[in-house]
């Protein structure tokens, strides 16, 4: 099965958010789909709020493995759902997350709690969730995992905590927010959830980091014209931490502003294990994912959404995906089995309507 992202505009939708779209960002829904490997259907699709694929694989993988009640189900993905702890939450519910590694690697390094107590061989030879999750946990390799799960080690792992060090400087009112950025330095105003920048332009907010919960915020129209060049990174944003109020300006000579530390606070036991994907599934995954949903954006010009509400644009979607596996069938089976498969259905809703008459 070949999990896949992609993302729908919804123009001035309420429900939809700001997502990254070809180096760029548009407001729509992030629409997930799970493809079978044989046939190139469609099995399962959502439409989730996500600016991006992390940590999206178990929720629609997880389904798909319901609904057909597998033991085991293989999965494969590009690198944009790199996520560790969604691998590992993957792998305790029986689903094999085959994800693009770093080029640099073959494996990924995985980890999770230490649980301790003994694994029987029958769960060792189990395929049941709850004994796959005792054996992880315990740092045992099921069999059914043997060639990808490598490595398995009970170490101790070192516990932090973000610790406030010193406060932040408190503002009255905007005026003196901007006499502060002017000095190389970002100022954020949570009430108004707006950012001041060192030329005094105002940056709006255009998404989050799923990893650290960063805040970032942007004015691409004030950053073309401006001439000092306060932000350094590739997309002309300024990032923010939990609670962060003010960043300094690397290009104006400031230090960087740090009002929490993170400090030491215990050691616990957790299990650490490398993961191998099937780098031979993983070539196939262009084939798989890209064709359903190239195929119904050129059939109904489907590149951007006509309803709006994530409850009107799943409907919407379905009928799309809907009319997809029809037409995907017709080329599987054929014109004449598919119709031989629906001549009882014919019959039966024959004879409904002729006792509702």
């Amino acid at each position: 099965m070949e999990q896949k992202g992609e993302n729908q505009k919804s123009i001035t939708d309420p429900e939809a958010k700001l997502m990254k779209f070809k180096g760029d960002f548009n407001v729509g829904y992030n629409v997930q789909t799970a493809v079978d490997a044989k046939h190139h259907l469609i099995s399962e699709f959502d439409v989730t709020n996500h600016p991006s694929d992390h940590g999206l694989i178990g929720q629609v993988a997880g389904k798909v493995k319901q609904i057909f009640n597998l033991d085991i189900l293989e999965t494969t993905e590009d690198k944009g759902y790199r996520d560790k702890q969604d691998m590992v939450a993957c792998l305790e519910q029986g689903i094999v997350p085959n994800v693009h590694p770093a080029k640099e690697f073959s494996y990924f390094e995985l980890e999770t709690l230490y649980e301790s107590g003994e694994i029987s061989e029958d769960q060792k030879k189990s395929v049941v969730s709850e004994d796959l999750k005792a054996c992880l946990r315990a740092g045992v390799i099921p069999e059914i995992y043997q060639g990808f799960v490598k490595e398995i080690s009970v170490v101790e792992a070192s516990v932090f905590e973000d610790v406030l060090v010193e406060e932040a400087p408190v503002f009255e009112n905007e005026a003196q927010m901007v006499e502060y950025a002017r000095g190389g330095f970002f100022v954020r105003d949570l009430k108004r959830n707006v950012v001041f920048c060192p030329g005094g332009e105002r940056l709006r907010f255009c998404g989050s980091s799923k990893r650290g919960g960063f805040m970032r915020y942007c004015n691409k129209l004030a950053c073309e014209r401006c001439l000092s060049r306060c932000c350094g990174s590739k997309f002309l944003m300024a990032s923010f931490g939990v609670g962060q109020v003010v960043v300094a300006c690397r290009s104006a000579g400031q230090k960087s502003v740090r009002w929490r530390v993170r400090r030491k606070v215990g050691v616990r036991k957790v299990v650490r294990f490398r993961f191998y994907p099937d780098v031979r599934k993983l070539d196939s995954r262009k084939c798989l994912s890209e064709h359903p949903f190239g195929s119904v954006k050129f059939w109904n010009d489907g590149s951007y959404l006509l309803l709006r509400g994530k409850e009107k644009v799943v409907g919407e979607l379905s009928l799309s995906f809907l009319a997809y596996n029809m037409k995907r069938a017709l080329s599987v089976l054929g014109f004449e089995r598919i119709m031989a498969a629906l001549t009882p259905c014919k019959t039966f809703f024959s004879l409904f309507f002729r006792q509702k008459q």
